[in-house]
Formats: structure tokens, C-alpha cells, sequence
């Protein structure tokens, strides 16, 4: 009998193939625009890339937190309104190119 694929085991599969393999991932704004063309070096689509920015997003917001030299107590209040900016943009969805 075959496992079943939940979410959570996906997961797992996907930050296996991450930890396992170099990945690249290239972001281009275009000047005069805000449409992001994505390459990766992995080539299975924007799947894999999501789980690259997912990897990479704690790394950035982190940098940014210390950055601002954010107080302990205001860190879980600053980290909402940073993923509130990403569900504003999330809800304003386009269809990539």
C-alpha cells in the first residue's frame, strides 16, 4: 500500500530536493515595470520556486528585522504586517507569463 501525498510529506519531499541540489533562482524586475520574470535552474516550474522563496523568505525578513533594530516585544507585530504586505499582493494575484 502507497503513503498517501499530504501537504506536509510534499513538503518534506521538496526541502529534501532543496537541501539536496545547488538551486538558483533569478528575479528580473523589468525597468518600468513590477511583473517579475523568474529562472531557475531547477526547471520544474513554479512549484519549485515557491518553495525556494518559502526557504528564502525567512532569511530576508529576518535581515530586514534586524536591520531595523525591531524590540523583542514588537518582532511578532512587525512579522504580521510584513505577511499582510505578502497576502495584500497574494490577493491582487496576476497570472504570470
Amino acid at each position: 500500500m502507497s503513503e498517501k501525498l499530504t501537504i506536509e510529506k510534499f513538503g518534506e519531499i521538496m526541502d529534501g530536493f532543496l537541501q539536496e541540489n545547488e538551486i538558483d533562482l533569478l528575479i528580473t524586475l523589468p525597468e518600468g515595470s513590477m511583473d517579475p520574470k523568474l529562472q531557475d535552474n531547477a526547471g520544474m516550474g513554479p512549484v519549485v520556486q515557491l518553495y525556494i522563496l518559502l526557504a528564502a523568505l525567512p532569511v530576508i525578513l529576518g535581515k530586514t528585522l534586524a536591520m531595523m533594530q525591531i524590540d523583542e516585544s514588537e518582532k511578532e507585530s512587525v512579522v504580521d504586517g510584513m505577511l499582510e504586505m505578502v497576502k495584500g499582493e497574494l490577493l491582487n494575484l496576476k497570472e504570470a507569463n
